[in-house]
């Protein structure tokens, strides 16, 4: 697991596995909840507990930091490109 977006500083750890399946995607958590967001389209893959106004919060998170999630996602060998 790679973390790209910690907690500390933005208040979820937003993380990418090497080797993951498609679409590409991270996988969001906080206090015992998770999400995957898909990267290219911003659809939610699968919700573990987060309330809607939330995801919504996540998403406007992760779409600042487009850039990153994806040179992140493509960065590791294996990760399938979508």
């Amino acid at each position: 697991m790679v973390t790209v977006l910690d907690r500390r500083r933005y208040g979820y750890d937003v993380a990418i596995y090497p080797k993951d399946h498609d679409p590409a995607h991270v996988h969001v958590y906080r206090g015992g909840n998770e999400v995957l967001i898909n990267i290219n389209d911003w659809s939610v893959i699968e919700n573990y507990g987060f309330r809607s106004r939330e995801v919504r919060r996540i998403l406007n998170l992760l779409k600042e930091h487009e850039l990153l999630l994806r040179d992140t996602w493509d960065r590791y060998p294996g990760s399938l490109k979508s």
